[in-house]
């Protein structure tokens, strides 16, 4: 192994990111010119401190590399998939989710890539915020309450678009759960412009 190679090998080590060899986060392909990134995102969603090599990662990519983001996660905390989400919106880079199971903060962080990639065993689960965690007083809960049903309205209206209709999305949060496979997935994701090119018959 040369010089440069191992210094990049124990520079991401460092950032919690391996080249092929020890897939832990993020593995390090190169392609041509560029790299691609192979992300997993397959337990449940924690705090975000755990995901600052990835958050990095997306911010430094660049036009010529890809990102490959595989989903098989329950969800988990709110804020830190709207982080992810967002830095996957903000990328540079092309991005892909691979989606086995995406569910509640999951969904955000897989429709937030360029396209997505599903089988026939896949599915995606969508529903309001749980509000474990807030405490006060009372009229602080209600000053809580009412930002956060503004705050998550525009996230799910914004990253949900296409997927589900706006009716839909009204329904969600009012708190109506959408329970989505098979062909009802590949359906809305070619509504929100999500399938990748060539793969309209890939859950059959």
């Amino acid at each position: 192994m040369d010089k440069k190679h191992k210094h990049e090998e124990d520079e991401f080590a460092e950032l919690g990111m391996y080249p092929e060899e020890e897939v832990k986060l993020c593995r390090i392909d190169k392609v041509n010119l560029g790299t691609k990134y192979v992300v997993y995102i397959d337990t449940g969603i924690e705090d975000i401190v755990i995901y600052r090599d990835l958050l990095r990662m997306l911010r430094t990519a660049t036009e010529a590399d890809k990102v490959e983001v595989l989903v098989n996660s329950p969800g988990g905390v709110l804020d830190t998939g709207v982080f992810i989400a967002n830095a996957i919106l903000d990328c540079k880079a092309a991005t892909t989710a691979i989606v086995q199971t995406a569910a509640s903060a999951a969904t955000l962080i897989a429709l937030a890539c360029d396209t997505v990639e599903v089988t026939s065993h896949s599915y995606f689960m969508l529903h309001n915020y749980s509000a474990a965690g807030m405490t006060g007083k009372g009229n602080e809960l209600k000053v809580m309450q009412k930002f956060m049903d503004t705050y998550i309205e525009s996230v799910v209206r914004d990253i949900y678009a296409g997927f589900l209709t706006s009716d839909e999305i009204t329904k969600l949060l009012d708190g109506t759960d959408y329970w989505v496979q098979g062909k009802e997935l590949v359906q809305r994701l070619k509504s929100a412009n999500k399938m990748p090119g060539g793969c309209d018959e890939q859950t059959q």
